[in-house]
């Protein structure tokens, strides 16, 4: 850009933009940061604190109350767009297209999965780093340092880094298309070596 200028990149959903974009940005919260906590936060959290599922049961239980979590999401944002839908259609007589709305409300879901996702790997990361011997001011998820001290001083550097991969095997398995649920159960029995019925 000419001097004297400067470039404005708003953005509700951060997580969207490239990388080669976001290196060459400084990043400033509009919003308080209450606000920008979403409302699964609490809940991921409460699981990660918990310490990774231990056993075959504990990781069923986690998959699913993580596919509870995401299913609850996406009946509040149908809600929403609905809502919205109707206040559009009631200012300009014209009616909303359903599957515009369908769309949105599978975009937001599947961005909402992705910062869930990468809470969990944060969180994980940070068990690592701690388990290695770094200090808190390396730690990305803020004011949970106990809870992640106490899970590194019972993990070896190995066993968090297996952690860290489940999660991006999570990941890996939700792009190629597989369910939420299995994809959980399968990445986490995967990498705790339990066995898995085919």
């Amino acid at each position: 850009p000419p001097p004297y200028s400067l470039l404005l990149l708003l953005t509700d959903v951060p997580q969207a933009i490239l990388p080669t974009l976001l290196s060459r940005c400084q990043k400033i919260t509009l919003s308080g940061a209450d606000a920008d906590q979403p409302a699964w936060r609490p809940d991921v959290l409460e699981m990660l604190r918990a310490g990774p599922p231990k056993g075959p049961l504990a990781v069923l239980a986690q998959a699913a109350r993580l596919e509870n979590l995401l299913a609850g999401l996406e009946k509040e944002l149908a809600q929403r767009e609905l809502e919205r839908a109707k206040e559009w259609e009631a200012s300009t007589g014209a009616e909303a297209d359903r599957q515009v709305l369908e769309a949105r409300v599978r975009a937001r879901r599947l961005q909402e999965r992705s910062a869930m996702l990468q809470l969990m790997l944060h969180w994980y990361r940070d068990v690592l780093l701690l388990s290695c011997g770094a200090g808190e001011d390396q730690l990305l998820v803020r004011g949970e340092a106990e809870a992640q001290r106490r899970q590194a001083a019972g993990l070896t550097p190995a066993d968090a880094l297996k952690l860290v991969h489940a999660v991006e095997e999570v990941h890996r398995r939700l792009e190629a298309n597989l369910g939420e649920e299995s994809a959980v159960t399968a990445a986490f029995l995967d990498r705790a070596g339990a066995p898995r019925r085919r």
